[in-house]
């Protein structure tokens, strides 16, 4: 995928001499035809009308192809740089409590803890060009404490905040090419190693072919990452990884409030 993440491992991969082929469903901008692919056939008990309008209130200024009724959940686009064509920028760390259980959510709790992403968390805010330290609180507590945004700004623009399709990938290595209108639509899985060692692609004129790397990531995010593992069925009935049936559960969604 050619959103912040999968751009920057094949970035960081290029820079130590490895030969990295991006595949990027969409075009360098989005555009109506790949945005159908976004679509999200949702459970009417989830689709909630007054949710969904003031989600439109929130997206709709930074994500004209967006629509509430063809994704329920997150705004995501097809096109280089993925969903930062349509974020705000806005950056925050994740808090303690957020990896906790909680007693009224079944089965909530993170299978990782905060502090095994403090080595990374420098590495994240380089990337995104945020200041390295956060101010101490302002309160103190009266169960009191201080939220603490930034904004990734462009590196081109100014008066824009980063957009990775622009500001990220025309300086990627040489040892790194993109191929866009390349939709993945199946995993190859070999049984007999246990390892995914083909992807089948397609573009949207009904092209398509197979693609044999020495390593796959399969960085396409939250909906997308499980959508593949799940219809690459031929070997694994339920899916690649889905013996225990978790492929694809436990969707975080952004809160929808004022």
């Amino acid at each position: 995928g050619g959103g912040p993440v999968g751009l920057v491992i094949a970035d960081h991969c290029a820079r130590r001499g490895i030969d990295v082929l991006l595949l990027e469903s969409g075009l360098e901008q989005q555009d109506e035809a790949h945005e159908g692919l976004n679509k999200v056939i949702a459970q009417m008990d989830v689709l909630d009308i007054d949710l969904a309008e003031r989600r439109t209130g929130f997206h709709a200024s930074q994500a004209p192809l967006w629509s509430a009724e063809h994704q329920a959940f997150g705004v995501r686009c097809r096109g280089l740089g993925g969903s930062t064509q349509a974020w705000a920028g806005k950056v925050a760390q994740f808090d303690q409590i957020d990896f906790a259980g909680r007693s009224w959510v079944p089965n909530s709790g993170w299978p990782i803890e905060r502090e095994e992403l403090a080595p990374f968390l420098d590495q994240a805010r380089d990337i995104l060009g945020l200041c390295p330290t956060e101010p101490a609180s302002r309160f103190s507590g009266a169960g009191l404490q201080s939220c603490y945004w930034q904004f990734a700004r462009s590196k081109t623009d100014r008066l824009d905040v980063m957009r990775f399709g622009r500001d990220f990938a025309p300086g990627m290595p040489p040892k790194t090419r993109v191929l866009i209108d390349a939709t993945v639509t199946r995993l190859g899985y070999d049984p007999a190693s246990q390892k995914v060692d083909s992807l089948h692609v397609a573009n949207l004129s009904g092209a398509s072919a197979i693609i044999r790397p020495r390593r796959i990531i399969l960085a396409a995010g939250a909906i997308e990452n499980a959508r593949l593992l799940l219809v690459s069925n031929d070997v694994e009935p339920g899916g690649i990884g889905n013996r225990h049936d978790r492929v694809g559960r436990y969707l975080i969604d952004h809160a929808g409030i004022r």
